[in-house]
């Protein structure tokens, strides 16, 4: 979220860009105190400012790479949409911090990431409407924005892989991360937007989104 980055897709550095489905979710753009650089900030709390926001200029991803940063002061949750159609077809990866120490598996036809819903008040937090859920493993997460976590969700047809990882236990961001934490098939979406999806996380921050096409971070 640097103004001078080259790297990013054009545009993608302008808070503008960032236009939030739930119109009471407001970001921002500040110093990140876990990377040292600039990050989307969330500034609202409440189970009603959580959803989605779609990724500027990614609207027909299929097989590849999505890959972000997040750290936390909350103990609430963020999450990717992904090969999102519509408001109610795609598939929602939560990436858990403490109240729900887990990574967690669901469609949006079920219900799950609904607009101004945290996941307990849709039943996809440990309540069925979820596909699978499992344990993050990642232990008791630092609630001041300090600790800095990676997650990278890969999909191949539909062979879907997710990590969750403390990048202070990785040597290359982009490279090998051991194990995937959870492994699922489903073939229900082929291709839709990317976003970025929180829960009801206040003053917390996502830097660093990553989106490859089926090479992943290979440029052959």
């Amino acid at each position: 979220f640097e103004d001078d980055s080259v790297a990013a897709t054009p545009g993608a550095n302008d808070l503008s860009g960032w236009v939030p489905d739930n119109a009471d979710q407001i970001w921002d753009i500040q110093d990140h105190p876990g990377t040292g650089n600039m990050g989307l900030f969330n500034t609202i709390e409440g189970c009603g400012t959580s959803g989605n926001t779609p990724l500027p200029g990614v609207t027909d991803f299929s097989d590849g790479i999505i890959q972000l940063l997040m750290s936390t002061s909350d103990d609430d949750s963020f999450g990717v949409v992904f090969r999102q159609s519509s408001a109610d077809a795609g598939y929602l990866v939560t990436f858990g911090t403490i109240e729900t120490p887990a990574i967690i598996f669901a469609r949006l036809d079920d219900g799950c990431g609904a607009t101004g819903s945290c996941n307990d008040q849709t039943g996809c937090e440990n309540g069925g409407a979820e596909l699978l859920q499992v344990d993050h493993g990642l232990g008791a997460i630092a609630q001041d924005n300090t600790q800095v976590l990676l997650g990278r969700i890969e999909a191949k047809g539909d062979s879907i892989r997710i990590w969750y990882v403390d990048v202070a236990t990785v040597a290359e961001h982009n490279g090998d991360l051991g194990a995937p934490t959870l492994e699922i098939t489903d073939a229900t979406h082929s291709s839709g937007a990317v976003g970025v999806w929180h829960e009801s996380q206040q003053l917390s921050y996502i830097d660093d989104v990553t989106v490859t096409g089926p090479n992943g971070f290979s440029s052959t």
